[in-house]
């Protein structure tokens, strides 16, 4: 605040000062609106144009001040002004990068997440399908390409696991095979049943040792396997992958190579088991808006490294895309079970709740009649079409009949007149063909109309489906959530109305999407695949779903799209108040600066003190509120009932688990994750039968009442600034000093840094409490492997 008071000094340098006033003066020219309100509505198609002039603006304030920074660089060392003005200004321009919007997409197997991602990016493909659908398909991560350079448009981070990392997977899998060869009958070839744990381990590791056989590896030690080959130049290490934009059949397969599980007959060693992500750069515009898609088919991977990295994104991801088969969702009940209770006690806990979106795949395979009889349609809304498909079908095969019969009355004239062709003969076989021509043309035009009819009730059909998914997939969505919460209240014992529902989506955001329509319109699919229901691409709701996930992305950044527009708006009078003399050089006695300044620091002192007992008032009440609520809700778990949650419930199932299952589970440290199974995770059952009593407490803490005390720390900041402001005006009054009046000035314009400041405080404080949630399952796996450990021995 003291910028302009001392903007009176003089340089050294007249022409350089010269130069830097004029360009100073040049944002004078500049609008002044510069700070919009914010948009009231949460409708992505009716914001963009807002949105869209928001960043426009955005962009030209960090334009003026990249032109304006080497002037003043070239000065600020010898005006103590002029560093502060840089400084100001560079931080600005920090401000240019774009947030990172993280946005996970998993999926049930066969519901074409690959073929979708693959489509959203705008490509027939980027990423390698066959080992997305592969169980051993590693982490793919998709973010948008910086480089300018034509050679690297396309390129690939291929990110191995480390030598830790690798050993203990190597234990894990030689184990399973020492335990099946130790069981296993006199005689008896282990591995045989690719089901076994053998033949699961055997697959992973023969990829990467090929000549090694699961009766050798039973015999050998972990530290001998490791000796094999030592893989020193792929473990710990990241290989990088470029290619020009031209080459993207070449690039795939170079990704392939890695990733691709399927050439099991391949003499070499492969790399597939050792990868643990794999990071795609691409030129795409829909991740030039900081979107990061994140493929986790590696959320039922039985690799504890790449299952770590997932958990790990699921965690820290922005938004949750979940793709299913429209087909089986509803039956499989795939909103509720999908999504298990301890996950949807993680999203509660982190506010996440809305954070989820459905995407129903597939709409394009579709069988009418099914969906008619099994909604109803028939005498419903197809009542009228499906009766104009019954006389369409009489009348073709009434024309049918006249064209059969005609074509054999032809067939007996043509015999009669084989001898003689008098020219009424002739006549009349003219009339003959004109007639079969007639019936023809009129059976053409009736299966025209029928094809027309039946694309009609294709698309009514398909419309109808998908409405009824998306309201049954919202209250399988809501149930869940109901369940948890009255699960929570029962575990509390008290009669606090339920708050985990309070704060679902009121629409739960659900696209029904056909990939295979939209390639095919754009020309990437062969020639003999036919979708006559999608006859645009807004018809398969892809376009709907790109301009969603743009909005996502958009969201996000637009908090740092106002930061910018609100410290243009701080700094600008700032430089301009120096660059115009007339503003400046207002005659003034020493006694009348003097006393401006000691009015300035007492109000600024006492600014300071109102802020810092606010603040404090704050962490006092957070503290509190902490304690009381979560502290409290923390109580001794009662041992027959943990018995009862744990050892006797669904989750372990240990009495009804096999040996075999059981021992792989103790030896995985308690998590046993196999393909086509639930997973067995007890470290994480454990963990939530300690959430489980402040789940609720925690909800309402974190995402209601610390926005509350945030939100009023913020009001009072405010408050505290505007009197500071009232006060400084009066010792104004008295003299028409211009910088005090634009010191002033520049006030309602950090009423909105503060609010972002405080908001940014607050995010920052559940981003901690998020990570204290999440320490709690590694803390109860590492108080469990010396049980585990023990529980081997028997």
């Amino acid at each position: 605040m003291d910028l302009a008071l001392g903007a009176g000094q003089q340089v050294p340098h007249a022409n350089i000062k010269e130069e830097a006033q004029a360009s100073i003066l040049g944002l004078k020219q500049e609008r002044n609106d510069l700070s919009l309100s914010k948009p009231a509505s949460n409708d992505f198609s009716k914001l963009k144009p807002k949105v869209i002039n928001k960043e426009r603006t955005a962009r030209c304030a960090l334009n003026s001040f990249k032109s304006l920074l080497p002037q003043i660089s070239n000065i600020s060392d010898d005006i103590p002004v002029f560093q502060q003005f840089q400084e100001e200004i560079e931080e600005i321009c920090n401000l240019e990068e774009i947030a990172r919007v993280s946005v996970g997409i998993f999926g049930t197997t066969g519901c074409g997440k690959s073929t979708l991602i693959n489509t959203l990016l705008g490509e027939k493909k980027y990423l390698p399908t066959s080992a997305m659908e592969a169980s051993t398909s590693v982490i793919i991560e998709v973010a948008y390409n910086k480089s300018d350079v034509p050679e690297q448009q396309l390129c690939a981070e291929i990110v191995f696991i480390d030598q830790n990392e690798w050993q203990d997977e190597i234990r894990h899998l030689h184990q399973d095979v020492v335990y099946e060869f130790k069981n296993s009958k006199e005689g008896e070839i282990i591995g045989t049943n690719p089901d076994s744990l053998t033949a699961q381990a055997m697959t992973k590791l023969a990829a990467v040792y090929p000549d090694l056989k699961a009766e050798k590896l039973a015999k050998m030690k972990v530290k001998d396997v490791l000796k094999i080959n030592p893989l020193s130049d792929v473990l710990g290490k990241i290989t990088t992958i470029h290619e020009p934009r031209s080459n993207i059949n070449k690039f795939h397969k170079r990704i392939k190579a890695y990733t691709d599980s399927g050439n099991s007959s391949c003499k070499a060693s492969a790399y597939w088991p050792l990868v643990k992500l794999v990071k795609l750069y691409l030129k795409c515009p829909l991740l030039a808006t900081g979107l990061v898609l994140v493929d986790l088919p590696g959320l039922g991977d039985s690799n504890s490294a790449r299952g770590n990295v997932a958990l790990n994104y699921m965690s820290s991801l922005d938004h949750i895309w979940i793709a299913a088969d429209i087909v089986r969702a509803v039956d499989e009940n795939i909103a509720k079970e999908l999504l298990g209770k301890s996950f949807k006690r993680q999203l509660a806990m982190d506010g996440k709740c809305s954070a989820i979106t459905f995407i129903m795949t597939k709409i394009d395979s579709v069988v009418p009649q099914e969906i008619i009889d099994s909604r109803g349609l028939s005498s419903t809304s197809l009542k009228s079409e499906l009766g104009q498909l019954r006389k369409l079908d009489k009348e073709r095969k009434r024309v049918n009949d006249q064209l059969q019969q005609e074509s054999k009355e032809s067939k007996s004239n043509k015999r009669k007149r084989s001898d003689s062709t008098s020219p009424c003969q002739q006549s009349q076989s003219d009339t003959e063909m004109t007639t079969s021509e007639r019936l023809k043309n009129t059976f053409k035009q009736l299966s025209q109309q029928r094809n027309d009819l039946n694309t009609l009730i294709t698309k009514k059909c398909i419309d109808e489906r998908n409405t009824y998914t998306q309201a049954r997939i919202s209250e399988q969505y809501e149930q869940g959530f109901i369940e948890l919460d009255e699960e929570c209240i029962r575990e509390e014992n008290d009669s606090l109305p339920p708050i985990l529902q309070d704060n679902l989506p009121k629409k739960l955001n659900i696209f029904c999407v056909s990939s295979r329509a939209y390639r095919k319109l754009k020309g990437w699919l062969p020639m003999n695949q036919e979708f006559p229901a999608f006859n645009d691409l807004d018809s398969t709701n892809i376009p709907n779903l790109r301009d969603y996930a743009i909005g996502l992305a958009r969201g996000k950044n637009g908090r740092i799209v106002e930061n910018i527009i609100t410290r243009y708006n701080i700094l600008r009078p700032k430089l301009i108040a120096w660059a115009v003399k007339q503003d400046i050089d207002i005659p003034l006695s020493l006694n009348q600066i003097i006393d401006l300044r000691q009015a300035l620091n007492t109000g600024l002192g006492e600014f300071r003190k109102a802020c810092e007992k606010v603040i404090n008032k704050l962490i006092t009440n957070m503290r509190s509120t902490n304690t009381r609520k979560i502290g409290n809700g923390i109580v001794k778990i009662d041992l027959a009932k943990w018995i009862e949650d744990t050892i006797l419930s669904e989750e372990f199932s240990i009495i009804q688990m096999p040996v075999g299952t059981f021992k792989a589970t103790l030896r995985r440290d308690g998590v046993n994750i196999k393909k086509g199974r639930k997973t067995i995770n007890w470290n994480n059952a454990f963990a939530d039968l300690h959430l489980k009593p402040i789940t609720k407490p925690w909800k309402d803490i974190f995402q209601n009442k610390m926005v509350e005390l945030h939100d009023a720390c913020a009001q009072e900041l405010k408050r505290h600034l505007h009197e500071f402001s009232v006060s400084y005006q009066k010792s104004l009054l008295e003299h028409d000093y211009m910088p005090g009046i634009k010191l002033i000035d520049e006030i309602p314009f950090l009423e909105p840094l503060i609010c972002e400041k405080v908001e940014r405080a607050r995010i920052v404080f559940n981003t901690h409490a998020r990570k204290t949630r999440q320490a709690v399952e590694p803390m109860m796996k590492k108080m469990m492997l010396p049980i585990y450990k023990e529980c081997l021995q028997y």
